[in-house]
């Protein structure tokens, strides 16, 4: 008996597996055995075997524990789902929701859970993240710049954030055919930890002091994740940082000390005024020079807001920052407001880009392991991220191996997918040292 499951659009992260427990594996969670297969229909799917025609079964879904379980669309608990096993049949079913998202999202376009447990190895905790793609990303094999946003839950969703949302999704929608698009990567913030993540500078009684290390998930752990996930424009220039308030103050943090990663910066309404450390970075980091940054605040948030950011705008100049990389807006109507910073976020990412070349998008080749496009079709291009010859292996879900071949140092190779059938693979990459793996989704 075939469960033919339709969950969750926005909600149903793409590193997380969903699984089924019941009554026929005595309820266990993330039983490899009853993990559900994605469809080339968008569907999942997974089979109920070694039962009586009859038999009554009882069973909810989940993403590997308890904590993760299916709900309603408003996240509530719903009871245990049950039906009558009946052999060689497909019993279409939809999950309404998840117990770990609560409310109805507001999400428009390509926009995804990455996962919602994302380790922090360097504080030794997890977060959820976002990931907005084009609408194009997958029917094209264009890499992409990318844009990391902080305070991730009001990025996209007014049912995850705390005080309304931005709008990224439907603002990136928006942009006209030929303006430029770009891979959004929106973290969640950590609640109670967000203060001291968010400056590197202690100010007591408030908190700080961790965003190095918070710094060096982004640069270490999340980014390479990205990379190899997705088709990026993984150098300095194409890669941009946006945070707000608190959020922009740890932006104009990382493109201070990070400048070999983040060469493009949307700083916010920033709480220079928690730390005169922010200055003292500025005034003695080395200076790359191509390096954008646009300060945006409104006159009327706070007695220093403006006064600050010119500070910080003298600073860079007199450290030799071109005038015309270093932008500054003050506008009378601005709000200390999710409203206010979403209002004004397409004009941050299309100047912050505005020097962007195209050309680039279909010429560089993207770091790390990439399967593009995915899903696929009759081919998909694999490439090699070691500078040394590599094999390619590639797993059907049985654990069998249905194909395998060779690429050359940091090469890129078309791989015929015609003769294997509809549904999700798995793709290992080795060099005889170090091996990296990806998923690919076959969709004839």
């Amino acid at each position: 008996m075939t469960l033919k499951v339709t969950v969750p659009q926005y909600y149903t992260p793409l590193l997380e597996d969903v699984y089924v427990a019941g009554t026929f594996n005595n309820w266990t969670v993330n039983d490899p055995n009853f993990k559900l297969t994605p469809q080339a229909d968008g569907t999942h799917a997974v089979q109920i075997s070694g039962l009586t025609n009859g038999d009554l079964i009882e069973f909810k879904f989940n993403r590997g524990d308890w904590s993760r379980v299916e709900a309603s669309t408003t996240g509530q608990y719903v009871p245990n789902r049950q039906a009558s096993f009946l052999n060689n049949t497909e019993l279409p079913l939809t999950i309404a929701g998840w117990e770990d998202f609560p409310g109805v999202s507001t999400a428009t376009g390509n926009v995804n859970v990455l996962g919602t447990q994302i380790e922090i190895p360097q504080l030794n905790r997890t977060r959820r993240v976002w990931v907005y793609l084009p609408n194009d990303y997958a029917n094209s094999m264009q890499h992409y710049p990318v844009v990391y946003m902080l305070d991730g839950q009001n990025v996209f969703d007014a049912a995850t954030s705390f005080v309304g949302e931005w709008g990224v999704d439907e603002a990136m929608e928006a942009l006209p055919p030929d303006e430029l698009k770009a891979i959004i990567v929106a973290i969640d913030n950590g609640g109670v930890e967000r203060t001291n993540e968010y400056s590197a500078w202690v100010n007591l009684p408030y908190g700080g002091g961790q965003a190095a290390e918070f710094g060096q998930f982004i640069i270490d752990t999340l980014k390479p994740l990205i990379d190899e996930q997705f088709r990026t424009l993984p150098s300095r220039n194409y890669t941009a940082i946006m945070g707000s308030s608190l959020g922009g103050l740890m932006a104009m943090y990382m493109v201070m000390n990070h400048s070999d990663v983040f060469g493009r910066a949307g700083v916010f309404s920033p709480s220079f005024w928690f730390s005169n450390g922010i200055y003292e970075l500025a005034e003695s980091h080395g200076v790359h020079p191509l390096t954008r940054i646009f300060l945006l605040g409104g006159t009327n948030e706070s007695a220093t807001m403006v006064a600050n950011m010119q500070s910080m705008r003298s600073i860079l100049l007199e450290r030799g920052y071109p005038e015309s990389e270093v932008r500054l807006e003050a506008h009378s109507y601005g709000t200390h407001s999710e409203t206010y910073w979403g209002g004004e976020y397409t004009e941050v990412y299309t100047w912050l880009f505005a020097d962007f070349n195209s050309n680039v998008a279909t010429t560089i080749r993207p770091a790390g392991l990439a399967v593009y496009p995915n899903p696929a079709h009759n081919q998909a291009f694999i490439t090699n991220p070691y500078d040394r010859p590599a094999e390619v292996m590639v797993y059907g879900l049985t654990g069998r191996m249905v194909a395998s071949f060779q690429l050359a140092p940091a090469a890129v190779k078309a791989f015929n997918t015609s003769n294997l059938g509809a549904g999700m693979y798995r793709i290992m990459v080795t060099d005889g040292h170090t091996t990296r793996q990806t998923q690919l989704l076959i969709n004839h």
